[in-house]
């Protein structure tokens, strides 16, 4: 081989070291992936792709590029419905811009949201009160957050999970306090699904979360009340996966219309992430 070929060939890998650093591959194949879903639903048989579209006041899928539903799924009816309360909640007071007087009944508006959406599912509640420091029944029937809880119970048919603390929280690091994150996913261990936007990256951390009181309510009493020492069970607990993790949609009436989404309908979308979305009334 010359010189002129070998400086050449030098030249060529240079040039290609440089583009692989300036070449985010990771978009070239989200972008390829796009385009191969958009004509697989293209045809005259496929479905019409949902596309999002930012600008629609109080639209609450504003996420930086188009997703396209790939698929209708329904969920098994031997598996529970794990709620991520208060994750829920936030989501649907941003989307409905609920006023105070609707926040303080937004454990009601979201029971009646999820029993509309999933009449025939065992859907599980779960919500952190880090006041609630007592674990005597008698001292918990005095609270009104748990009366309130037990008269919900009594209008809809839905389980509620209080974790609660034992100790005083001051001064805890926010992965401590995730309470209600490990509760959720030790409930839903085997035989559940979890409804909740967060990706739960603390999970590795989760046996650090100190003991903590759980309180279940259902049929208008308190059924449980138990200490959980969370590094006890962690290592029989799996991180949420793509198969049992369902991302919560918020939608008005409107936008579900246009769009032929149904109250409860669960879709997996083009990043193979599966989607409930709700049409509450509130």
């Amino acid at each position: 081989m010359n010189e002129g070929w070998f400086f050449i060939i030098v030249l060529v890998i240079i040039l290609v070291m440089v583009l692989s650093s300036l070449i985010d591959w990771k978009l070239v194949a989200t972008l390829i992936l796009n385009l191969f879903i958009r004509e697989k639903t293209s045809g005259g048989e496929a479905e019409t792709p949902y596309v999002i579209d930012p600008s629609v006041p109080l639209d609450p899928y504003r996420v930086d590029k188009p997703a396209f539903v790939k698929k209708k799924i329904d969920l098994l009816n031997s598996y529970k419905v794990i709620v991520d309360g208060f994750n829920l909640i936030h989501a649907m007071a941003r989307v409905y811009r609920l006023n105070d007087e609707q926040f303080k009944n937004s454990i009601d508006i979201l029971s009646k949201c999820l029993t509309d959406a999933l009449p025939d599912k065992d859907i599980h509640v779960v919500i952190k009160n880090l006041k609630l420091q007592s674990s005597n029944k008698e001292e918990l029937l005095k609270e009104k957050f748990i009366t309130n809880l037990i008269d919900l119970s009594n209008k809809y048919y839905v389980t509620y999970h209080v974790a609660s603390t034992n100790r005083s929280i001051s001064g805890e690091e926010h992965v401590l306090k995730g309470r209600d994150d490990f509760l959720v996913i030790y409930l839903a261990s085997y035989d559940g699904y979890i409804i909740s936007n967060d990706k739960f990256k603390d999970f590795g951390k989760l046996h650090l979360v100190p003991a903590f009181n759980h309180i279940e309510i259902k049929g208008g009493e308190i059924k449980k009340i138990e200490s959980i020492e969370p590094k006890s069970f962690f290592n029989m607990m799996g991180k949420p996966f793509i198969g049992n993790h369902l991302y919560h949609k918020f939608t008005t009436h409107d936008i579900a219309k246009e769009r032929g989404i149904v109250n409860g309908d669960v879709l997996i979308d083009e990043n193979n992430d599966i989607n409930i979305f709700f049409v509450p009334t509130v």
